[in-house]
């Protein structure tokens, strides 16, 4: 009885770091998204959309300046509503034109997983559109999986595991059955 409860608890440990990695894809998802419709932004009026009002300007809210004909650059999202955007923690992205780190394009980032940045873009859970090398990938596998290879010998162990009952239980089916046919 206390093998199942074993393989369940080790089946669950593993997706924490799961839920992380897809917030962060998601994230990274969203920026891209923002990048490319402030460069449609440009494209259209020769201008990016001023960092006050960003999310107004692409999604073409009432009262935006830049985007005159009222092209929505960017799809409102259902949880957020028009005029706010808001990453995978419920925090608002940061939009910075000029960008301060990005030269020649729009500087986004999400603050990531706790919702601060001491350096406006390169702690290292946050998320950004500028540094190539993508550190936070690491950060948040290294710091939810806690390391990639703990989290693969723990899948390794649930599997063994699981074969491990598979086999008890077919020796188990074995024995009865032997000791029906022994006993008729």
């Amino acid at each position: 009885m206390r093998l199942p409860i074993i393989i369940a608890l080790l089946a669950l440990f593993p997706q924490r770091g799961a839920r992380a990695c897809t917030r962060v894809g998601g994230a990274a998802s969203e920026i891209q998204s923002i990048e490319t419709a402030a460069k449609l932004c440009k494209s259209v009026y020769g201008i990016y959309p001023p960092e006050n009002g960003w999310v107004q300007e692409l999604q073409s809210a009432p009262g935006a300046i830049v985007n005159t004909r009222r092209i929505p650059m960017l799809s409102v999202d259902v949880k957020d509503g028009i005029g706010k955007m808001t990453d995978p923690w419920g925090n608002s992205y940061v939009y910075r034109y000029p960008p301060q780190k990005n030269r020649g394009h729009v500087g986004v980032y999400s603050m990531g997983a706790d919702g601060r940045s001491s350096s406006d873009g390169d702690d290292p859970d946050d998320i950004n559109n500028w540094n190539p090398d993508k550190p936070w990938f690491w950060y948040y596998h290294f710091h939810y999986d806690l390391k990639p290879r703990l989290y693969m010998a723990c899948w390794a162990v649930t599997g063994g595991l699981l074969i491990l009952l598979a086999i008890y239980g077919l020796k188990r089916r074995g024995k009865a059955e032997h000791r029906h046919a022994t006993d008729g």
